[in-house]
């Protein structure tokens, strides 16, 4: 008498099973750019945020210099006699 047949699985719910990664239609490098990115999200997120909080910090110093820079112009105009 034969054995009764298993039956079939798919190859993703064996992966699964065994713990191994579900094999996706992404090319290689793709696949591995977004693994890498999503694994390094958090820290990546905390210095994005931080440098357009720095960019903002710096515009912000950029132009109070622009304005203390003209109001001196002025005055050494003034006192040299320029218009």
């Amino acid at each position: 008498m034969k054995p009764a047949k298993k039956p079939r699985v798919a190859k993703s719910e064996v992966g699964e099973e065994a713990g191994a990664k579900v094999a996706t239609k992404q090319p290689r490098k793709t696949r591995a750019l977004k693994e890498a990115t999503a694994a390094a999200s958090t820290p990546a997120a905390h210095e994005m945020a931080d440098l357009l909080q720095l960019e903002e910090e710096n515009q912000k110093l950029r132009k109070q210099l622009a304005e203390k820079l003209r109001a001196e112009n002025a005055d050494l105009r003034k006192r040299l006699g320029h218009s």
